[in-house]
């Protein structure tokens, strides 16, 4: 099998069938031998924005600090190999293969029904990472938390909880607690966690779970944190290590001092994500390892996170915003980006998305001087025309629908012509994750 087949042939999987229970991901596991107890240190990450970046900055550290690591991510932008990493480098392709088919082959062997998408990546990451045997193991969860794949693992040494927003509602809930409570399901007793002091609502639902299970919850302060645009595309990142303490009698390991770092990315949203990574290192040295400063401030900036204002091309940013709060984040950094440029915006959006408060926000901010309304390869997407639709008397500047023979190609086409046009041209591509990797594959096939 080559490797394309064995990606076509997981794309095949129905992307949200049925989850399995815990204890037939269980018995999954031990099947393959119980890679999920091979004894790596083990941090679990969840939440609704920011996990991947946080993986990312954590990641980094650890690895200034001379760990090695192993890092499950998701989505995928364009190759199914993004998902899983040792110390940064994607799977091979002959890996990925060799341990697909040994995934494969499970519900014959066991009589297990098969499992789905996720969970058949998630089973085949376990395997290479026991294989790997890294100092670290860091999981992104795919949707919520507590019915997760990721879940099912039997060790875990940290747990992160980054913002938590209104995605996914129909699945974990028509609330902050709500969703807040599903994405607690990550947590487990005696297991030290690292969580925002923001939103409210999901900061006192962590503190509650974290008193059930008798279990030091490092709350960071957001005051804490200075994110500034720098001008060349980056950020001035500072954090105080304020934050409240899970044991304010006994000291900690090491005393932080204030870490600062240039953040590679004009996204002033990730100074959250690296304040977390950064107190999530203060949890791991608190547990007894030697992680010095300077690791931090080094690993967050050696960080390079892709679909996240990233800059495809010079002038030419795409970020993975698609959901409320992630497109308000986007906006905040896109602002101060698009000062005094002439400015396009590239959009598409899945039909379940709340589309039209994002561009009755993108309206009010003034970022974009003209908005080109995509096709994406996806039956989820939103229809352009739709689109054009629902941005009648809303949208304030000049709007072009592509049709479906045109898609991504042509919308590349059109912001590379309009680089060339304006002198100091700045273009914006969001509103969907799907546009980000349709757009880089594009770019770079």
């Amino acid at each position: 099998m080559t490797y394309d087949e064995a990606q076509d042939w997981i794309n095949h999987i129905p992307r949200f069938a049925k989850k399995h229970d815990p204890d037939t991901l269980t018995a999954y596991l031990d099947a393959l031998g119980a890679p999920d107890r091979s004894g790596s240190l083990v941090i679990h990450v969840a939440g609704t924005n920011g996990k991947g970046s946080t993986c990312c900055y954590l990641s980094h550290c650890l690895r200034e600090a001379g760990w090695s690591t192993a890092v499950f991510l998701s989505p995928h932008l364009v190759t199914m190999r993004e998902r899983m990493r040792y110390n940064g480098e994607m799977i091979s392709e002959e890996d990925f293969v060799r341990i697909h088919e040994r995934v494969m082959a499970l519900p014959k062997e066991t009589g297990l029904t098969p499992p789905t998408f996720f969970e058949h990546l998630f089973l085949m990451m376990e395997i290479w990472a026991a294989e790997k045997h890294p100092d670290a193991l860091i999981l992104e969860t795919g949707l919520g938390g507590r019915l997760d794949a990721t879940n099912s693992v039997r060790k875990k040494d940290l747990c992160v909880l980054t913002r938590i927003g209104m995605d996914h509602m129909q699945i974990l809930g028509d609330t902050i607690e709500k969703i807040a409570g599903e994405k607690a399901g990550i947590l487990r007793p005696g297991v030290p966690a690292v969580c925002l002091d923001a939103p409210k609502e999901a900061r006192e639902v962590f503190e509650k779970r974290a008193k059930e299970l008798s279990l030091p919850l490092y709350v960071l302060h957001t005051d804490g944190i200075t994110a500034k645009p720098t001008g060349d595309g980056s950020i001035d990142f500072s954090y105080d290590f304020s934050y409240d303490k899970p044991n304010p009698g006994v000291p900690a390991k090491l005393t932080p001092s204030p870490v600062h770092a240039k953040l590679a990315s004009p996204a002033l949203y990730q100074g959250e994500n690296a304040a977390l990574a950064a107190l999530a290192v203060q949890a791991l040295r608190d547990l007894g390892h030697s992680i010095p400063d300077e690791a931090i401030s080094a690993g967050l900036s050696a960080t390079r996170w892709e679909g996240r204002m990233e800059e495809v091309e010079p002038g030419f940013y795409v970020d993975g915003a698609h959901n409320g709060d992630g497109f308000r984040a986007f906006l905040e950094s896109a602002s101060p980006l698009s000062k005094n440029r002439h400015t396009l915006l590239l959009y598409a959006a899945m039909r379940d998305k709340d589309y039209r408060t994002e561009l009755s926000e993108l309206a009010a901010s003034k970022v974009a001087d003209w908005v080109v309304f995509v096709p994406l390869a996806t039956s989820r997407a939103e229809d352009p025309k739709v689109l054009r639709e629902a941005a009648a008397g809303i949208l304030n500047c000049p709007i072009t629908v592509l049709s479906g023979d045109e898609g991504t190609k042509e919308a590349v086409r059109i912001a590379r012509r309009y680089l060339q046009k304006y002198p100091n041209a700045l273009v914006l591509a969001a509103g969907s994750l799907y546009l980000v990797g349709e757009i880089k594959e594009e770019i770079a096939p």
